[in-house]
């Protein structure tokens, strides 16, 4: 009776993994390219008051900005922190732009990466956050995906 009790309970904790690893694998999520080609070019474009978001100061490599990591190039580990920073579909609610919009939130101190909702860049990563995949390689990544606009890294997006 041990025996067959144990092993039910086996099969019931196996299923139970299966259906969270699905859940998992469904997760929507965001275009890798379209952040490679649009969205970490804007996070490392510089700004008014100095270096861009991924500088080593804030949130690049040895930076002190919380759990928001970028590098230069985009790496895979970059954009996984940039989706985390979004609510995928929703652009106007995802901190990835709240925040250096408004400031709002930002412990860096008052910092305002875009002008305002109508800054190009702005519209560049509400752009890739308005797309969302179950498959961050989706075709709809790729040719169908609207143009971003040219960013100069020694430049502000503004």
């Amino acid at each position: 009776m041990y025996l067959r009790g144990l092993l039910f309970v086996g099969v019931a904790l196996m299923a139970a993994c299966d259906s969270v690893d699905n859940a998992e694998s469904d997760a929507p999520t965001l275009c890798l390219n379209r952040f490679q080609a649009c969205v970490n070019p804007v996070l490392n474009a510089a700004v008014a008051s100095g270096g861009g978001c991924a500088s080593s100061s804030c949130h690049g490599i040895g930076g002190s900005g919380g759990n928001f990591r970028i590098e230069n190039p985009a790496t895979f580990s970059s954009f996984l922190s940039a989706v985390g920073m979004t609510t995928p579909g929703s652009p106007g609610s995802s901190r990835l732009l709240t925040h250096p919009t408004t400031g709002t939130g930002h412990t860096g101190g008052t910092y305002s990466r875009f002008e305002d909702t109508n800054d190009t860049c702005y519209q560049d990563v509400a752009a890739w956050i308005s797309t969302v995949v179950s498959d961050p390689n989706d075709v709809v990544c790729g040719s169908g995906a609207p143009a971003c606009f040219t960013v100069d890294p020694a430049n502000s997006c503004q």
